[in-house]
């Protein structure tokens, strides 16, 4: 049996296309049936603290994956990241574990892609402008995948309330040779944004208006946008998330009964906005095939290059 270590994993380092294709092609499978999954299992102590579980097999890649998470409130002051994700992969015919990695590092990769994936279906392909409101980890991930996609961007503004911005501007410019526009109030990226991308903190009080959001763009609501004022999120025409049966499970808002495509529907073909003119908006919380899939290409990564330590059982 094989062990990932989150250093293993991101040396592994899958391009954001790959990643992005194995997701896309995980999710028409699954809209034709050919994955088996369940809704995310979450065991709820409160908002901020929780265990979850996601759970997803495929006979034609051979595997299956159960990813299990922890989530627990942080102190001020704390380096604990307040999240703790890992993954083990077993042989789909046999039952048999074959890979157990690090839950974090491939979850990074997995969001992204599958922002990227919704994007490259709702996104205008002469988008000029990535705006980012939330400058932490996944909006690197973001960044690196969505350039992947649409690489003639022009400009990149991002928006937080804290140093996160300047360090993502760092970063951007060192990892990717990209300015990136530091605003000083939200609704500023908003408002010029073709792409936006919203990962604020769980905790944080909503504080963006649907209506700021400028017609044809698309937003990867990462934060399950709750930095939106919910009751207006209607406000936004063409509505997807990640998958229908999941959502009915766990419905993410009240007043939000209903969902324009999921993603399986989206990497079909079946289903697109009827206008050129329409806000599209992706909330998603993340998806067992998305978990399977990003699972597969690094398990088939690492076994193919011998990255990772190998455990007897």
């Amino acid at each position: 049996m094989l062990y990932l270590s989150q250093a293993d994993v991101k040396s592994l380092n899958p391009l954001p296309g790959d990643m992005r294709r194995a997701i896309a092609e995980a999710f028409r499978a699954h809209h034709m049936g050919k994955f088996l999954s369940l809704p995310k299992l979450s065991l709820d102590i409160s908002p901020a603290h929780k265990f979850q579980s996601l759970c997803a097999a495929s006979p034609d890649l051979g595997l299956a994956v159960n990813k299990w998470l922890g989530v627990a409130p942080t102190e001020p002051g704390s380096t604990g990241r307040g999240i703790e994700a890992l993954l083990v992969v077993n042989d789909f015919r046999t039952g048999e574990p074959l890979t157990v990695m690090d839950g974090n590092a491939v979850t990074g990769f997995r969001t992204a892609a599958m922002s990227a994936v919704a994007a490259e279906a709702l996104a205008s392909s002469d988008v000029n402008c990535l705006g980012f409101v939330g400058c932490g980890l996944q909006a690197r991930h973001h960044l690196s995948a969505l350039l992947a996609l649409f690489p003639h961007v022009s400009d990149i503004l991002a928006f937080s309330r804290g140093s996160s911005r300047d360090e993502f501007a760092e970063w951007a410019l060192f990892a990717h040779g990209r300015r990136v526009r530091v605003c000083r109030q939200a609704d500023e990226v908003v408002r010029h944004s073709g792409i936006l991308v919203t990962s604020v903190p769980a905790g944080s009080p909503p504080f963006l208006d649907a209506e700021w959001v400028p017609a044809g763009a698309f937003v990867a609501a990462v934060d399950l946008a709750r930095s939106f004022n919910s009751e207006g999120l209607g406000a936004i025409e063409f509505r997807v998330t990640d998958d229908h049966e999941q959502e009915r499970a766990h419905p993410l808002y009240e007043n939000l009964r209903s969902f324009d495509a999921d993603l399986g529907e989206l990497s079909h073909g079946s289903v697109s906005p009827a206008a050129t003119q329409d806000r599209r908006i992706f909330i998603f919380r993340g998806h067992a095939v998305a978990d399977l899939a990003a699972a597969a290409l690094i398990h088939e990564m690492a076994w193919r290059t011998g990255v990772g330590s190998t455990l007897s059982r």
